[in-house]
């Protein structure tokens, strides 16, 4: 009899074990870093976040596991930025899936300019717009807590708007000329129009498949000696080998070029992941930066 009591609480044991180890399925699902970051900052503890393209990840040539359809389907709420950037997305979408295609819900001014509208998210406007949005999509699915994710998404837009009329105050006071050039891809257009300053960049398509030509990088050297501009701006998450190989140039004429990270919030580094870094964060160091190279003499 003992025996088969131990045998019982046993099974009972591993059964309880397996259970607590088992991991539980995302309630929120987001193609790529932005737009978790705002579904992380409002759902806080309440819901799981989870994203599809790891941190440190190229987001445009990406390719999803079959257990990363496997999480999206299983999801209660999948965000998406677009067809055009998420070009994997259009064969997963049915209508089994919660979705939101958020280039379908937010405005966009400079629809114009075909880089700032895949990569709207740079507007910083536009991603206040994405808060709204998907707070209250997170509301349709939880709410009993609307009160939690309305409190959330409200200090978040705080957040972002005061460090927004912060760069906007320092743009109007600063006599220097709001001209930045940048050693990467045309991907910050959302970003210099709102802000109306000029981004010389090396490669004039928003695409990180089109490379660089020999023609181009002597066009930013002659751009740099010319203007004698003593700061250079390079993109995030790559190795800046041209970016180096243009401040040695200009060194030659005994011009010292300080290199800074002007981040297009594609993505971040699994360090900063871990960290927690948050858009806002991103912005708040493009605005240091900024400031750094606006100010020199």
């Amino acid at each position: 009899m003992k025996k088969n009591l131990y045998t019982i609480l046993f099974i009972i044991l591993i059964s309880l074990t397996l259970t607590s180890c088992k991991k539980k399925d995302a309630d929120l699902v987001a193609s790529f870093y932005p737009h978790y970051d705002i579904l992380k900052n409002i759902s806080k503890d309440k819901l799981k976040v989870d994203l599809v393209v790891p941190f440190g990840c190229e987001v445009h040539d990406f390719t999803p596991t079959p257990k990363d359809i496997e999480m999206i389907n299983k999801s209660k709420l999948f965000v998406y930025a677009s067809d055009k950037i998420d070009v994997w997305v259009k064969d997963l979408i049915n209508t089994n899936i919660n979705y939101v295609n958020l280039s379908n819900e937010v405005t966009i001014e400079f629809s114009d300019d075909i880089g700032a509208s895949i990569h709207f998210w740079t507007d910083t406007l536009v991603f206040v717009d994405m808060i709204d949005i998907l707070k209250d999509e997170i509301i349709k699915i939880d709410p009993e807590n609307a009160d939690f994710y309305t409190e959330n998404a409200n200090n978040y837009k705080t957040e972002i708007l005061a460090l927004h009329d912060e760069l906007v105050s320092f743009l109007n006071e600063t006599t220097h000329e709001k001209v930045i050039y940048f050693a990467g891809h045309d991907a910050l257009g959302g970003f210099s129009h709102r802000y109306n300053i000029e981004i010389n960049s090396l490669i004039e398509h928003f695409s990180p498949e089109a490379e660089q030509t020999i023609r181009q990088i002597e066009n930013i050297i002659s751009a740099l000696r010319e203007t004698n501009t003593e700061y250079l701006f390079i993109e995030e998450l790559t190795t800046p080998r041209v970016a180096e190989t243009i401040r040695r140039e200009l060194q030659k004429d005994n011009l010292d070029v300080t290199l800074l990270e002007l981040h297009g919030y594609h993505n971040i580094s699994l360090n900063e992941g871990k960290r927690g870094v948050t858009y806002a964060d991103l912005l708040r160091q493009n605005i240091k930066h900024i400031k750094q190279a606006f100010n020199w003499v």
